[in-house]
């Protein structure tokens, strides 16, 4: 029987988990759903004040957090002056979505990374600017997806200096 640690993994990769059916056993088809994480990184620069909301689920699974943290860095961002969204009052300028739950639940489309990613989607309640990427656990079980997911960070980072 999967734990709820490795339902989030294999829904994070796209995996539907089956087993056999055990007569003793009820049934469930679905991992229970999954909160997603909201952070608000401050921007530093020409940007201080304003911040990046980082969302996604079970960002905070320590090898999740690794590769998160390495991502942000790559971009001039630091992990550890992540603040829980929940609480504040400050709107992003922007707002990077990993996977496709944080996707789903931003833009309103059921499309996937796959359909999303590559370029800026709005979220669909207040039309703030959102990269959409591969969420870090994917990209750990599937090493191909990094150039795809570095091309995103790099789009964000671009736009941020550009906007300075």
């Amino acid at each position: 029987m999967l734990d709820a640690r490795r339902h989030r993994l294999l829904a994070a990769m796209g995996i539907t988990p089956w087993r056999l059916r055990d007569a003793a056993e009820p049934v469930t088809e679905d991992a229970p759903p999954e909160e997603l994480q909201r952070l608000h990184l401050p921007l530093a620069g020409d940007h201080a004040g304003q911040i990046l909301e980082v969302v996604g689920d079970s960002l905070d699974e320590p090898e999740v957090a690794k590769l998160l943290a390495a991502m942000l860095a790559a971009i001039d961002l630091d992990l550890a002056t992540a603040r829980p969204a929940a609480g504040s009052s400050a709107a992003p300028r922007a707002i990077l979505a990993f996977g496709d739950k944080a996707a789903s639940d931003l833009t309103g489309s059921q499309a996937g990374v796959a359909a999303l990613r590559g370029g800026w989607q709005q979220r669909q309640s207040d039309d703030t600017a959102l990269i959409v990427t591969h969420h870090p656990a994917r990209l750990l079980a599937q090493k191909s997806l990094k150039a795809e997911a570095w091309a995103d960070l790099q789009r964000l980072q671009a736009a941020l200096r550009e906007s300075a």
